[in-house]
C-alpha cells in the first residue's frame, strides 16, 4: 500500500511539472518576437522558467548564457525529481549525467575537427562538474586530441575514444567518435536497466531506449545518403549496433537509391503518421524523428503507471522544449519570418 501511495505521488509530481510546459500559445508569442531580449523577457515573466531566470537582465543577456541557464534548469528539475523517491535505482538515474558527458565530449571532438578554439565552450555545464566522471571544465583547455584523452584518461571514455586517435596530420573522424560514444551510452544504460528493473518498468524503459536508437539510425542513414552520398558499407559501420523493432525499415533505407525511395520507405513504415502531406518535414529528418519521439513520450506521460518511464519521458519532452526555444532564438537571430520558425518547432 505504501509503495502504491509513493508511486502515485511521484507520478503526480512529474505530471504537474509536465503540465507547466510551454503551450502552443506560448510558442506563437515567441515566434513573433524580434530579439533575444524579448524572448528572455517572455520566458522570465510569463512561463515556468521565471524562477530560473529571475536574476538575469533580459535586456543584455547573451543568447548562449540564456541557453545555458535553461539547460541548467533542466538538470535542476532532474535532480529534484530523483531526490524525491528514486533511491532504489541510483545508478540508472545517472543517465542524465552520462548523456551530458557524451554530449560535451562530442562537442569537443567537433571543435577539434573544425579547428575552432575550445575557449568557445563558455557554456560548459559547470553544474555537471560535481557529478561527472571527469573534470568538465578542463575541456576548455584542450588543444589537441591527446589533450582530450588526457582529460578522460581515468574514465571508460578513454578506451572508447583512444581507438580513434588521429595519426600524423589526419583529421579527427567525427562520425566514428560519435558512433563509439553513442554505442557506449546506450550499452551502459541498457545494462543498468537490465540489472535494476523487472517487469513493466524494464519493458517500458527498454522500449524508450531502443526507440531512441532507432531514431538515431534513421536520421543517420537519411543524412549520409541524401547529403553526403556515403556508401552503404560505410553507413553500416556507423549505425548503432542494436536490433530494434524498426531495423527492417533502416535496412530498406540503406538500399534506397533516390530521395523519393527514401521517403517511400518511411511512408510504408510505422512512422508514416508523422510525415506531413507536403513532405516538407522529411527535409529536416531530426524534426521527423523528434516528432515521433514526442508522440511516444506524451503517451507514456499520460498513461504509464511507472515513475521511471514517466521521468525519462518528461526529461525527453523538456529537452525538446529547450530545442524549440533554441530554434526560435536562432531563427530570430537570422531574421527568419515567424512562419519559417514555426516549421522548426516540435509540438
Amino acid at each position: 500500500m505504501f509503495e502504491s501511495l509513493s508511486t502515485k505521488s511521484i507520478l503526480t509530481k512529474i505530471r504537474v511539472m509536465f503540465g507547466k510546459r510551454l503551450k502552443a500559445a506560448d510558442y506563437e508569442q515567441l515566434v513573433q518576437m524580434h530579439s533575444v531580449a524579448e524572448v528572455a523577457s517572455y520566458l522570465k515573466n510569463s512561463t515556468h522558467y521565471g524562477p530560473a531566470l529571475a536574476s538575469i537582465d533580459e535586456n543584455t543577456v547573451h543568447r548562449g548564457y540564456l541557453e545555458s541557464l535553461l539547460r541548467k534548469e533542466r538538470f535542476t528539475r532532474y535532480m529534484r525529481l530523483i531526490r524525491y523517491d528514486f533511491s532504489q535505482e541510483t545508478d540508472f538515474y545517472r543517465f542524465v549525467v552520462i548523456r551530458g558527458e557524451v554530449e560535451e565530449l562530442l562537442t569537443a571532438v567537433r571543435l577539434l575537427r573544425s579547428g575552432a578554439s575550445l575557449d568557445l565552450l563558455f557554456t560548459l555545464p559547470a553544474y555537471l562538474e560535481r557529478y561527472a566522471s571527469f573534470p568538465i571544465r578542463k575541456l576548455a583547455t584542450v588543444r589537441s586530441y591527446d589533450d582530450l584523452l588526457a582529460v578522460i584518461r581515468r574514465t571508460p571514455y578513454y578506451k572508447v575514444l583512444e581507438l580513434f586517435r588521429p595519426v600524423g596530420n589526419e583529421p579527427v573522424n567525427i562520425l566514428a567518435c560519435e558512433t563509439a560514444l553513442e554505442t557506449y551510452y546506450y550499452r551502459t544504460i541498457l545494462s543498468l536497466i537490465a540489472r535494476q528493473f523487472r517487469g513493466a518498468p524494464r519493458q517500458e524503459l527498454e522500449s524508450l531506449m531502443y526507440q531512441e536508437i532507432e531514431f538515431y539510425n534513421i536520421a543517420l542513414v537519411y543524412r549520409l545518403k541524401r547529403f553526403f552520398r556515403t556508401g552503404n558499407e560505410e553507413i553500416r559501420s556507423l549505425l548503432l549496433p542494436f536490433d530494434t523493432p524498426g531495423s527492417g525499415t533502416i535496412l530498406q533505407m540503406l538500399e534506397a537509391d533516390t530521395f523519393d525511395r527514401l521517403r517511400q520507405v518511411l511512408e510504408e513504415s510505422s512512422y508514416r503518421k508523422f510525415l506531413s502531406q507536403d513532405g516538407r518535414d522529411i527535409y529536416y529528418i531530426e524534426g521527423f524523428t523528434q516528432k515521433a519521439g514526442v508522440s511516444l513520450c506524451k503517451h507514456l506521460m499520460r498513461f504509464s503507471t511507472q515513475p521511471s518511464s514517466a521521468l525519462v519521458s518528461y526529461l525527453y519532452l523538456l529537452s525538446t522544449e529547450l530545442a524549440n526555444i533554441t530554434n526560435i532564438i536562432e531563427g530570430i537571430r537570422y531574421g527568419l519570418a515567424p512562419k519559417d520558425i514555426r516549421v522548426l518547432l516540435i509540438l
